[in-house]
């Protein structure tokens, strides 16, 4: 998620997600956040750090190896994530598994950034070292068991409060042969709109990979 400072090439953002370790052995659930004034962090896991304030530890733990795995042609293990900016003080709170956790502080962020909205959101995955898998390392076109997959996303609309179904998205990939996504806007009430995502520098359908 990320809020535009318009007229500037800074943006202000908010990640929580998975990541994998260097090996793919093992992922931990993590938060990020980055301002205009170049402060930025992880948080650890631990207290008050890097901008937020913890309230409520979920029993999956921020920064901690994740308890339960999918596998790959079998079980499909699912974590309940959330943004979600409170209207009153402006503060952005997480919410992870069953509980909000805790949140960032309204008084980090500027009047064109998330002070008051997020002008984007963005689902999906990312690599951050050339060559490592995204999600599952399949294609999104292997589908349920298989692919990494984000189902019922949804957004606040600002102006009611209300969790608001997504019914179009764009999809953006850069490199689609190597990593892609697709999105579906589906009538299920268990899966709503939901997204396929992810791949690997290593499929062999990979052929002009960028290192």
């Amino acid at each position: 998620m990320r809020g535009v400072n318009e007229g500037a090439a800074d943006r202000e953002r908010i990640e929580v997600g998975v990541i994998k370790s260097q090996h793919n052995d093992f992922s931990v659930l993590f938060l990020f956040y980055d301002t205009q004034d170049n402060q930025w962090g992880f948080y650890s896991g631990t207290g008050s750090n890097n901008g937020f304030t913890l309230v409520d530890p979920s029993p999956i733990k921020i920064g901690e190896e994740l308890p339960d795995y999918s596998v790959i042609g079998s079980h499909q293990a699912e974590i309940l994530v959330a943004v979600y900016r409170e209207q009153t003080q402006g503060h952005w709170w997480v919410w992870i598994h069953d509980r909000w956790i805790g949140f960032y502080n309204t008084n980090l962020w500027h009047e064109n950034g998330l002070k008051h909205e997020a002008y984007q959101i963005d689902f999906g995955g990312e690599v951050m070292t050339m060559g490592t898998d995204m999600g599952s390392g399949k294609l999104p076109d292997e589908d349920y068991g298989y692919a990494a997959y984000q189902r019922n996303i949804r957004y606040v609309n600002k102006d009611t409060g209300d969790f608001t179904k997504v019914e179009s998205a764009m999809e953006r990939t850069r490199y689609p042969e190597c990593y892609d996504v697709t999105f579906t806007n589906s009538t299920s009430s268990t899966w709503g709109s939901y997204i396929y995502f992810g791949g690997s520098a290593e499929d062999p359908r990979c052929e002009t990979y960028p290192y």
